[in-house]
């Protein structure tokens, strides 16, 4: 799953994109590996994330591949006896790749790039090439959680200073494989807030989430790299679930009872 991808469609998307367009874009680089840049989603599958019909999905990838410079993110197999590109044929899938996005003349540098600046600046402190945490004006170093070398998205605006986001960790909460129990601390920020509502909408409720995120992995006594990145798959996991249950039909057993009232979601 591409979080990186999605967030590199919401920065970098032509402006002039229909919403059609730009939904389509999301939902294939929320499928999409964030290093091949692939996916091979079914087009009903895209359908359904997006709520277009399949023959509008069709029509959405002939309109962003008429597009001039070309957004075409269907991946072409071979070329047909009329010359034309051939995407799929019996027995094979479409593969889709999203397209590499310029950064839009018109737009402020995305807030995750200044935060790696930011964090950069952080892993040089700690390098022991600036002044010491005791010695700092910023006071002691703050210790922001990654996964895979990569930044969480769930704290990348603005300064976690100020969005109450940062994580500090006392040197015996660390192991040396990273691992970490969930911060004493851990409390939902504007940042992480504005992350679910740009991705999932309004209908997700995330204050009740977090609190159910915090309380599971309390009593697991669960250790983990990122605490941030894990709270963002609680979140796409909640909002996958939720989007399932309203598509699937309130069933009865034999009992008479309901899958709901026995529990089952």
């Amino acid at each position: 799953m591409g979080i990186r991808l999605v967030v590199e469609v919401l920065d970098h998307a032509p402006a002039d994109l229909t919403p059609a367009e730009r939904l389509v874009l999301v939902v294939l680089a929320e499928y999409a590996n964030d290093k091949t840049r692939l996916c091979w989603p079914k087009i009903e599958s895209i359908s359904a994330r997006t709520g277009l019909k399949p023959e509008s999905v069709s029509q959405v990838f002939r309109r962003l591949s008429r597009r001039t410079p070309s957004l075409e993110v269907r991946v072409e197999l071979k070329k047909g006896k009329d010359g034309r590109p051939v995407f799929a044929y019996e027995g094979t899938k479409t593969k889709y790749r999203i397209p590499k996005l310029a950064k839009r003349a018109d737009q402020v540098r995305p807030s995750h790039e200044r935060a790696d600046e930011e964090h950069s600046s952080d892993e040089r402190a700690d390098d022991g090439r600036a002044s010491s945490p005791e010695t700092s004006p910023r006071g002691p170093t703050v210790v922001r959680q990654r996964a895979d070398g990569g930044r969480p998205l769930t704290l990348n605006e603005p300064s976690q200073e100020q969005e109450g986001g940062s994580v500090r960790l006392d040197s015996a909460d660390r192991t040396p494989n990273g691992l970490h129990p969930l911060p004493d601390d851990f409390a939902l920020s504007d940042a992480m807030r504005r992350w679910s509502l740009k991705t999932f909408g309004p209908d997700l409720d995330v204050d009740h989430e977090t609190k159910q995120f915090v309380s599971h992995f309390r009593a697991e006594g669960v250790r983990k790299r990122s605490w941030p990145d894990a709270w963002q798959k609680w979140m796409r996991n909640a909002a996958k679930f939720a989007s399932e249950r309203q598509q699937r039909p309130n069933l009865r057993a034999v009992s008479g009872e309901s899958y709901a009232d026995k529990g089952i979601y």
